[in-house]
């Protein structure tokens, strides 16, 4: 599967704050970035957000909440994809962006594909 490039911003103060720019997240804000963009003021063009537990009374709906920054960011730079399925076995994903040219999104729609089959998850019917 193809990776793209991704842009992540962390929400998280102090030493948090510290271990995400080592693991390298690309924006790293605590109450003032959460205030700028429930504002308005600061519109962030990122891929995905994580916030730390101490972040959580001031985030809101505004980002992923975790205890595991450097793994968090590890495991989505690998190309890790979630996807969910509801109980009448309807996947529901994202495989990339619309800036993917076709032969990529073929590539990863056949990886996610193939993941799913060997997964087996349970209800899922193939033909």
């Amino acid at each position: 599967m193809k990776k793209a490039a991704v842009t992540v911003a962390v929400f998280a103060e102090g030493a948090e704050a510290k271990e995400a720019r080592n693991a390298g997240a690309n924006i790293i804000g605590g109450k003032e970035l959460i205030e700028d963009i429930a504002s308005g003021n600061n519109k962030l063009k990122v891929d995905k957000c994580f916030s730390t537990l101490g972040m959580a009374p001031h985030l809101g709906k505004l980002g992923t909440l975790t205890s595991d920054i450097a793994g968090q960011l590890k495991e989505l730079r690998q190309g890790c994809i979630d996807f969910k399925m509801e109980n009448k076995s309807i996947l529901h994903i994202g495989l990339e962006k619309v800036s993917y040219k076709e032969e990529a999104l073929r590539e990863n729609m056949d990886a996610f594909m193939n993941d799913v089959l060997l997964a087996k998850l349970a209800g899922l019917k193939s033909k």
